[in-house]
């Protein structure tokens, strides 16, 4: 698979994250993440080479800013619910330590 096609692959799975992210789908969003993941450490292990024509690399360019921008439009999305976990888990280790001090 060429590097193009592999951010062609990563832009076609952010864009299946956003939507689900905007439907609160989010194990959907995971497991998609997960394929998101070994498609970047492949680009890692192999070198993301820069392609020669232009075209290719105005292609990859076009790629990368969708992907960055699927990405913090996912984040805003998921930070509501992320700070909801973290207040739940803070109650949860407040209500933990009244226990152990008081018994």
């Amino acid at each position: 698979m060429s590097i193009l096609a592999i951010y062609e692959s990563l832009a076609a799975n952010s864009v299946a994250m956003l939507d689900a992210a905007r439907r609160g789908d989010w194990n959907t969003v995971v497991e998609i993440e997960e394929t998101c993941s070994l498609a970047i450490t492949r680009l890692r292990q192999d070198g993301d080479a820069i392609p020669a024509e232009p075209a290719l690399r105005d292609r990859k360019a076009h790629l990368i800013r969708r992907i960055l921008a699927d990405d913090a439009e996912i984040r805003g999305l998921a930070q509501p619910h992320l700070e909801a976990l973290g207040k739940l888990l803070n109650a949860g280790n407040v209500r933990e330590r009244i226990e152990r001090t008081y018994g």
